[in-house]
This record gives structure tokens, sequence and C-alpha cells, in this order.
């Protein structure tokens, strides 16, 4: 169950090329202050995917109610 919503979750990510060749920024729409940032888009992904993980356990851990609902299969 946990490794469908992080699929899922990922599934929304959005990236951006950032200018002067600093790499790439991932985001997931509605997590709030949820970032990933690298050098290549791989590397981006793999980063976002790591703050989600931790996020999303330093959000159930306090019991934070505002958690997005993310469609999962």
């Amino acid at each position: 169950m946990l490794t469908d919503y992080l699929h899922a979750a990922m599934g929304l990510a959005q990236y951006e090329v950032l200018g002067h060749h600093e790499g790439f920024v991932g985001k997931i729409p509605g997590f709030k202050g949820l970032i990933g940032h690298a050098r290549t888009l791989e590397a981006c992904r793999d980063d976002l995917q790591g703050a989600l993980e931790a996020w999303l356990l330093i959000k159930l851990r306090h019991g934070d109610r505002d958690i997005p609902v993310v469609k999962t299969n």
C-alpha cells in the first residue's frame, strides 16, 4: 500500500530544467515544501523520491492530517 502511494505520487512529478547548466528541479503538485534537485534528470528523480519518502515518514510520525490524497491502482 505504501509502495503504491509512493509510486502514484511520483507519477505526478513535474521536472524543470534550470538555466546555466545547473541541472533539474522536481516537484509534486499538492506536496507543499517537497522538492528534488540534481544535475541530471535521473538523479533529480531519485532525489525527489528520497525527499518524498522522508517527507511522508515525518508527516506520519507527527500525525499530520494534510497528507495529499493520491489515486493508486
